[in-house]
């Protein structure tokens, strides 16, 4: 992992470390303002260099009168650990023979590469098959809750972006989950139909009539 990410960052500082050699050349019997030789710049320049230290990136950054930014973007679906997809399976399990069940459904947004975990189509057949759709339902499975708000945010964006009128919040049946659904009235407010009514509803292949809040 850390010599991917040296590697990474290597490749990503490449265009500004040989702007800053560019500048240095004619200054080559000066050593780099970093505490490495010019030598050494250039094995990183050209993406051969062992190991890079982060601090040092930012030093060389920092010499080129720029700063070091590392992000994480995302270039596809992440990778689902057994407790989430057994959250999933336990979700689907509990559908009634009327409700259509998809997981890992693309945002249909050009570039897009978010999913939603999941749809249920009532009334109807698959999401990529089916001209006509009734009711859809995205759901959102957390094995963990952290920050409630961020979850919502992001459910809500691929609510919007797939278009579909209902909000599953799925969440593994544990005593941390709970504690924090407790402490945490709005919860409750932004998906007010239960366990109970959700899965019933579903059960039936009836709308649960609101979104819903799925603790299983």
């Amino acid at each position: 992992m850390r010599a991917a990410l040296d590697t990474c960052c290597a490749a990503r500082v490449r265009n500004f470390v040989d702007f800053g050699w560019r500048l240095a050349s004619a200054h080559a019997s000066s050593p780099v303002p970093v505490g490495i030789s010019h030598t050494q710049v250039r094995r990183i320049e050209a993406g051969v260099a062992p190991h890079i230290d982060l601090d040092l990136l930012s030093r060389i950054a920092s010499a080129l009168g720029a700063e070091l930014s590392i992000g994480v973007h995302p270039i596809g679906p992440p990778v689902r650990d057994k407790a989430h997809v057994a959250l999933l399976e336990r979700f689907a399990a509990r559908l009634g023979p009327d409700v259509t069940w998809q997981t890992e459904v693309p945002i249909p947004l050009p570039g897009d590469l978010r999913s939603a975990d999941g749809v249920v189509a009532i009334g109807a057949t698959a999401r990529d098959t089916a001209p006509a759709r009734n009711l859809e339902a995205i759901v959102e499975a957390e094995t963990r809750l952290h920050d409630v708000q961020a979850t919502e945010r992001r459910l809500r964006a691929k609510q919007r972006d797939l278009g579909t009128p209902r909000a599953i919040l799925l969440v593994a049946d544990t005593r941390h989950n709970r504690r924090i659904i407790a402490a945490i009235p709005e919860i409750r407010r932004q998906f007010p139909v239960g366990t109970r009514r959700c899965l019933g509803a579903l059960k039936a292949g009836r709308d649960p009539g609101a979104d819903c809040l799925v603790i299983l």
